[in-house]
């Protein structure tokens, strides 16, 4: 029997936020850019699998270190997947993604 990939969906401003972090990587030079979208993608497939393996966050959503990039990447378990809420800085403080998540 064929196992179904869950689904992995963006919230709009997830998806600009990513497209911000993929062109900060990518002004370090093209192999940098296509790094960061690989790993994030292994990552978001991670998660997907197994959503309830990352750390709460507040609310509905849970989040994850971008390995060797200095992102944390939010999520919400929804019905066949995971939904990126949004990508924030490492360096940015708590109440800055708590605010970011608000209205997600």
């Amino acid at each position: 029997m064929e196992q179904i990939k869950p689904s992995i969906r963006f919230h709009p401003q997830g998806r600009a936020e990513h497209r911000n972090a993929a062109n900060a990587a990518r002004a370090y030079g093209a192999k940098i850019g296509f790094k960061f979208l690989r790993i994030f993608r292994e990552m978001a497939e991670h998660y997907a699998d197994f959503p309830d393996s990352a750390k709460k966050a507040v609310g509905r959503f849970k989040y994850y270190p971008i390995r060797t990039f200095p992102y944390y990447v939010f999520y919400a378990i929804i019905p066949g997947g995971i939904m990126i809420a949004g990508l924030c800085h490492t360096s940015r403080s708590q109440k800055a993604w708590r605010e970011m998540l608000k209205n997600r």
